[in-house]
């Protein structure tokens, strides 16, 4: 049976597969960079496209999004993620406090260094790309050059001549005419009155058959001709669609979604100035009971001090729908609230596309 502390790392690995970054609690941030294929001549040895993962320690901040994934593959609450998450960040802090190493598999080392301060390590053997995921290291055998065989010569062989036969059949044919002149007036005659007939006939056809072709080409020109026309007019009737359903859902997007701020990022939250001063609204601000609603959560925190502090951080940076909800004694910022689950998955979605900000959508 898997350990708790197994599926932490097991759900760790699998969001790095197809996400940039994660962040554990109280432990660190983990984030990765896309890196091409390797190849090596001389070992003749294929490397697939993979990512390089790096680590930052951190202090108290946490974006909600690795206790978010664990309760919905474990199908349990919040809270008992986050029960779970902080047993194996307390398992890990000792077991580096004491061996000074901690191996979390598929993805690295980290290690306590002298000065105290955790480095890490990555797995050389893990592949972290979707795209390439299972692929293996290959070798290849190089291309061996082998002699041109030559072709074996052949004698010519000649056939004997059998139109002797043939030849003689026809001399004395013409032998017969010479002797019977009425006889080649009468084959002259016949041979001259069936080419005359041959050849009206012949022209004949010719002409007809030249009038239809001419016909039928024009009929079959003039058809494709409309229906270039008919196409044409099609394409341009669907592309005039597409540009007013285009502009109407860009309208209907930029109504219903309140507008990102571009001067803010992942790092920003994670480095926020201490300004623990409650909001001027905090009543209008502060949420304590269900309304219902659903919540792009961005941060988590135990106490007010630094959940104002975060407040105050990315309100001045031009969220202006941010809102705390305060449930089983956390306070989650959220920059926006929505009355439908798809506005706020779009909305997260956005947040992840255009600030590279990680969030989850939290019923209340």
């Amino acid at each position: 049976m898997i350990s708790d502390f197994e599926l932490i790392e097991k759900y760790i690995y699998e969001w790095l597969i197809s996400h940039d970054n994660i962040l554990v609690p109280e432990l660190g941030y983990f984030e990765s960079h896309y890196k091409g294929s390797v190849i090596h001549p001389g070992i003749h040895h294929f490397v697939p496209p993979n990512k390089d993962i790096y680590f930052q320690p951190s202090a108290g901040y946490n974006d909600g999004v690795l206790e978010a994934f664990v309760a919905e593959k474990e199908n349990i609450s919040i809270e008992n993620a986050q029960e779970k998450i902080q047993k194996y960040v307390t398992a890990v802090k000792i077991e580096l406090g004491i061996q000074k190493k901690y191996a979390i598999d598929k993805i690295g080392i980290l290690t306590l260094n002298i000065q105290g301060v955790v480095e890490f390590k990555p797995d050389d053997g893990s592949n972290f790309l979707e795209e390439s995921y299972g692929l293996p290291n290959l070798f290849y055998k190089p291309v061996e050059k082998t002699e041109t065989e030559q072709e074996p010569d052949y004698e010519p062989v000649f056939e004997k001549n059998t139109t002797t036969n043939d030849t003689n059949n026809d001399n004395d044919y013409l032998e017969e005419i010479r002797r019977n002149p009425a006889f080649s007036r009468y084959v002259i005659g016949a041979v001259l009155l069936v080419a005359l007939v041959g050849g009206s006939w012949y022209a004949y056809q010719n002409n007809l058959f030249a009038s239809f072709s001419n016909s039928t080409e024009q009929k079959v020109e003039n058809k494709k001709q409309e229906n270039k026309e008919s196409k044409e007019e099609n394409k341009s009737t669907q592309e005039n669609q597409k540009e007013e359903n285009k502009a109407t859902k860009n309208q209907k997007e930029e109504a219903e979604l309140p507008e990102i701020p571009t001067n803010i990022s992942q790092s920003d939250l994670q480095n926020f100035a201490h300004n623990p001063k409650a909001p001027a609204n905090a009543t209008q601000v502060l949420v304590k009971k269900p309304v219902m609603r659903y919540f792009v959560v961005v941060a988590s925190f135990d106490d007010t001090a630094n959940a104002y502090s975060f407040y105050n951080n990315i309100n001045s940076k031009g969220f202006k729908t941010v809102k705390i909800v305060n449930k089983d004694n956390k306070f989650r910022i959220c920059s926006a609230d929505f009355a439908t689950k798809n506005d706020a998955d779009e909305y997260s979605n956005a947040l992840k596309k255009q600030n590279n900000i990680s969030s989850w959508v939290l019923k209340y």
